[in-house]
């Protein structure tokens, strides 16, 4: 995972921040030393609570800003939408959190606000599951199905995370295009 947090920084979302790039580089280093801290425990859970609005929020600018001055999608953010998505995929919703397990079978509390737990306790799982979500203009502030191709690879990433995280992971960190 390290591998890939690193090379989407470096690759997909500094180049598309319009400020000087030894700065930006320097404020991307900072962070990845922060959490290479072993006194700093921060535990994934907890930096994922509200995950759909940070994604909104930090990353889908860049993600933008990448299609509009690439013409293409970035592979490595649109990987990491479809892991937010695999994430959130559950059916158990219950008063404290959305409940959901990893492959090993552990289970894991996603929290969230009611509106996002709710729709993806209704919808995961089902027919259009992806598409759903990319069209959730309350979510994202618009149709993310309008950046082309984008929901097919979503759905390839989604597919290829639920199946062996492990073989996706290494897929998408490879040099071939899908």
């Amino acid at each position: 995972m390290g591998r890939f947090i690193r090379r989407v920084v470096g690759e997909e979302i500094v180049p598309q921040v319009n400020l000087p790039r030894d700065d930006v580089k320097a404020f991307a280093d900072s962070v990845f030393e922060r959490f290479e801290n072993p006194f700093i425990d921060h535990a994934l859970l907890s930096i994922s609570l509200n995950s759909v609005s940070k994604w909104k929020a930090r990353v889908l600018p860049s993600f933008k800003d990448y299609y509009k001055n690439n013409g293409a999608l970035p592979r490595l953010i649109t990987f990491s939408f479809a892991a937010l998505l695999a994430f959130y995929s559950s059916n158990d919703l219950r008063g404290d959190g959305l409940y959901a397990k990893r492959p090993n079978g552990d289970e894991y509390v996603i929290h969230d606000d009611a509106a996002v737990l709710e729709f993806f306790s209704e919808n995961s799982g089902k027919p259009g599951f992806v598409e759903n979500v990319c069209k959730n203009a309350a979510f994202w502030g618009e149709d993310l199905t309008a950046y082309g191709g984008f929901t097919d690879q979503v759905i390839y990433w989604y597919n290829a995370i639920k199946t062996d995280i492990g073989k996706a992971l290494g897929e998408v960190l490879s040099d071939e295009m899908h």
